[in-house]
């Protein structure tokens, strides 16, 4: 079996600790064990507040341009296009301003594609928090 390249995360803490001792010189044998003990701590949380930062600026963003993506579907919507072409249209014109929203577009529309009825899938695309807000998919 081939052996991946890189670093994967379960080997963080290994990695960062074997960086420790060789940029922070120590003097003991106490300062050696903090020394792995907090490069360790750093390598397990590191990549969870990494992750979580970036979806919740992912998700701002979103946040942000759902107003302009909503009257974009409606003007397409009421010029007489189905939903389908509308929201594909809308993401053909988001896909250089927000690709995060044009992701999502493209999500709920392959969704729809295989099966899925319309409002299960932008239902799927709604985070808990907004789950009261989401009747209004079936408007």
């Amino acid at each position: 079996m081939p052996r991946s390249r890189g670093v994967r995360c379960g080997h963080v803490p290994d990695w960062l600790s074997s960086a420790g001792f060789i940029l922070v010189p120590t003097k003991t044998a106490n300062q050696t064990l903090l020394l792995v003990i907090a490069c360790c701590v750093v390598g397990y949380i590191m990549p969870t507040l990494y992750l979580t930062r970036k979806m919740r600026f992912r998700q701002e963003r979103i946040v942000r341009s759902l107003p302009d993506v909503m009257d974009l579907l409606w003007l397409c919507v009421e010029a007489g296009l189905g939903f389908d072409a509308a929201s594909y249209g809308s993401r053909k014109r988001w896909k250089t301003r927000n690709p995060d929203i044009a992701a999502e577009l493209l999500l709920v529309n392959r969704k729809v594609n295989a099966g899925v009825t319309r409002e299960e899938a932008l239902r799927a695309r709604t985070p808990n928090r907004c789950r009261g807000a989401a009747h209004l998919c079936s408007t």
